[in-house]
Order: structure tokens, then C-alpha cells, then sequence
């Protein structure tokens, strides 16, 4: 299976050498919706260990809404729903664009 070049370049800036094939290998059995998305939610939430990947994994195949949130929302993750404000969306979109160009 083929992985889209975002998620190949995420797993060589995350990972040793030694560990980047393994790393391949774990985020290609995501067989679920938005794969690249997915892929890309799970090795930022893994930052670069290879356990926290496959709990991941894990947690993507009982609800991939889940690894989205902690990988695109953190901040509104962790505050209760009437409290987010469109600052802390803001945050969280311009942390996360950050992170795919690498600058974080």
C-alpha cells in the first residue's frame, strides 16, 4: 500500500532511520476514511515514538474522531464546549497548519 508523500515526509522528520520503515508499516494498516488525514492526525499525536503510534492506531480503529481532535483541536480538547472561543480555533488551526509545512 501506498502512503500519500505527506505522510512519507512526516515519518522521516518523526523517526530515526532505523524506525522509519516499522513506522511505514504501522500507519498503512489504517484502512479507515480520510487515510491521509488520519495518518498525518496519528504521527503528530505520536511525536515520534513508536509505541504512542500504534496505541494510535488503536485508538483510530474505536473512533478516528478521537485522534483528530488531539491532533487538530488541542486546545479546544481540553476546555468544556460553551467555554471555546474562535481565538482558541484560530490557535489551533495556524499550531496545526504549522506542523504539516514542518515549521514547528
Amino acid at each position: 500500500m501506498v502512503v500519500d508523500a505527506s505522510v512519507a515526509t512526516k515519518i522521516n522528520a518523526l523517526f530515526p532511520e532505523a524506525e522509519r520503515e516499522a513506522a511505514l508499516r504501522i500507519v498503512e494498516t489504517y484502512p479507515g476514511r480520510d487515510r491521509t488525514r488520519l495518518q498525518l492526525a496519528m504521527l503528530k499525536n505520536s511525536g515520534g515514538n513508536m509505541l504512542c503510534l500504534t496505541q494510535q492506531i488503536e485508538l483510530a480503529e474505536i473512533d478516528f474522531r478521537d485522534v483528530l481532535a488531539q491532533a487538530e483541536y488541542p486546545r479546544q480538547l481540553r476546555t468544556p464546549a460553551g467555554e471555546v472561543t474562535e481565538q482558541m480555533r484560530r490557535e489551533d488551526r495556524h499550531d496545526y497548519e504549522m506542523w504539516l509545512r514542518g515549521d514547528q
